[in-house]
């Protein structure tokens, strides 16, 4: 059996365990059946207050590492985990990012027979011609890049092969490189280590990491597995909708407004994650928001209406009162 596993890193502030807590209980409700592992570093199991851990275990086992001292940011931390653990958790394993949600049952079908499986960055061409990412992964000492395959690391099917192990063992030791360079994100590494073994890395269905702040990832919405809905590296922030739920987990945990949220399709899912507008938060866990779910155009329609509504009454308000 396939097992699902996250890299949760985090101190006292941010929402990265909440992050993982929405992703495991989408995991959930469409995989009932699939085993599921948080691999954290020591830190990280520290700053957990009871309720955040015993959330977390409720839909995961929960392991934790020491990780080396000079590696001393929330960032670092989940780098040096992230690169190290094909040689921390045995077996065949499908890593998710924190910042994913799953959409549909999983069929490993479409790539058995991979050792290591990734979706394109940014669900685009693979070789790498963004020149951003190129003058990037120079800066981390990797200049030969340019036209190579560039993978997204959100969503990773591993084997548990030679194959794989040798690839993590380079990825590690490559990544430990880059950030003596200044580069701490682990893409640039993980991608050199795959030209450097030859390209071992099989490409998978842009389906399994759809990342929906990046207009390629449209033509694999109607039928992804994961959405991964947060760009880094200064690419998007967290939208006001995103935030407010985020909040509300810390506060309320998984409740029926959280599931009224994830339950929606995958294109409402897609719209209230790209969402930059805070006009939708004030129906959130109500009966407007479940329209929203259903029909964002039957939504907008309502809303407009409700909007010129308040507006009348605000104004008969102030004729009544001689104002």
């Amino acid at each position: 059996m396939i097992r699902a596993v996250y890299i949760l890193t985090s101190d006292f502030s941010g929402y990265y365990p909440e992050q993982c807590l929405m992703s495991l209980y989408t995991l959930r409700k469409h995989n009932p059946d699939t085993s599921t592992l948080v691999v954290t570093d020591t830190q990280t199991r520290e700053c957990l207050n009871g309720s955040r851990l015993d959330a977390l275990a409720h839909y995961a086992e929960v392991i934790s590492f020491d990780t080396p001292p000079e590696y001393n940011t929330v960032k670092l931390r989940s780098r040096f985990l992230k690169t190290s653990l094909r040689k921390l958790v045995p077996g065949d394993f499908l890593f998710l990012d924190c910042d994913t949600l799953v959409c549909r049952s999983f069929s490993f079908e479409e790539f058995k027979d991979a050792d290591i499986g990734m979706v394109a960055d940014l669900n685009a061409a693979l070789p790498l011609s963004n020149e951003y990412t190129v003058s990037k992964c120079k800066g981390a000492g990797f200049p030969n890049l340019k036209g190579s395959p560039y993978f997204n690391s959100g969503v990773i099917f591993v084997k548990d092969a030679p194959l794989a192990f040798k690839f993590y063992e380079t990825w590690h030791q490559l990544w430990r490189e880059s950030v003596q360079n200044g580069c701490t994100s682990d893409q640039p590494a993980l991608c050199e280590a795959n030209r450097r073994l030859g390209g071992i890395v099989d490409e998978i269905p842009g389906s399994w990491n759809c990342q929906i702040q990046f207009s390629e990832s449209l033509r694999y919405l109607h039928h992804a597995s994961v959405l991964h809905y947060f760009a880094g590296d200064g690419v998007s922030q967290h939208s006001f909708h995103e935030e407010a739920l985020l909040k509300h987990i810390q506060n309320n945990g998984i409740d029926s407004v959280v599931d009224s949220v994830l339950s929606g399709s995958i294109e409402a899912l897609t719209a209230f994650f790209r969402q930059k507008s805070a006009s939708l938060l004030r129906y959130l866990g109500s009966d407007m928001f479940s329209i929203y779910t259903e029909d964002p155009a039957v939504f907008r329609f309502v809303e407009r209406l409700s909007t010129i509504l308040r507006q009348l009454k605000r104004t008969g308000s102030k004729i009544f009162s001689g104002k």
